[in-house]
């Protein structure tokens, strides 16, 4: 699901560590991680401007974004287990029915971490 301009308020969306919000599935701290292990979460939404309106989140709470080629890409869930991520998508996919996993790698930098993309997957 792609938002336009003009489709909602817009200002600074929160980006934030996802929880399942119900306790039904363990999700890890991103910062908790083992960095070698991929980190799935699920994508359900891009905009071309940051979302203020939490109603387009259609519940989901509390979500994260990264932005990539010129959008905000919106994401439920953080997990290096595969098959946690695919309990997850079928939860999102109940609401947004484009939902799909994206997998990040962390990756080192001069002492900094940055986690990127490194596959999408229906």
């Amino acid at each position: 699901t792609v938002i336009e301009e003009g489709d909602l308020e817009t200002t600074h969306a929160e980006a934030s560590v996802i929880s399942d919000g119900e306790g039904d599935l363990e999700v890890q701290e991103e910062n908790q991680l083992d960095i070698s292990k991929p980190l799935f979460k699920v994508q359900f939404l891009s905009s071309t401007f940051p979302i203020q309106d939490k109603k387009a989140f259609r519940g989901l709470t509390p979500v994260s974004y990264y932005f990539d080629k010129g959008l905000y890409k919106y994401t439920y869930g953080a997990t290096t287990d595969y098959n946690e991520v695919l309990q997850l998508k079928r939860k999102v996919n109940e609401k947004f029915k484009d939902a799909f996993i994206v997998a990040f790698i962390k990756i080192f930098i001069d002492n900094n971490f940055f986690f990127t993309l490194i596959f999408t997957y229906g």
